[in-house]
């Protein structure tokens, strides 16, 4: 069932892929000390932090639109994807 979800839509999951392999970078990159100070300055680390925002963005956009254009079944399936958006967020925020 889940597969198929994926299966169904395209264009949300090439979406989601790329914005958690975005957020695994970006984990990687402040985790694995590269953002120290003899390595990156901060308005590096600060352009990170902005064009991770900016791809939320763009891919909360592309899933809502998504969402909009969509009726019944995949209407949920649009609500799933803009929630695995959406979760590296809540999670920040209980942690």
């Amino acid at each position: 069932m889940v597969v198929s979800l994926f299966k169904r839509h395209i264009i949300s999951t090439i979406a989601v892929v790329f914005y958690l392999g975005w957020l695994l970078y970006v984990y990687n990159w402040f985790k694995s000390g590269v953002a120290n100070y003899p390595n990156s300055c901060g308005a590096a680390n600060g352009a990170l932090i902005v064009l991770t925002l900016l791809m939320t963005i763009v891919c909360m956009l592309t899933i809502i639109v998504k969402l909009v254009i969509s009726k019944g079944r995949d209407c949920w399936a649009s609500v799933i994807f803009l929630l695995l958006i959406l979760l590296p967020f809540i999670a920040l925020f209980y942690l």
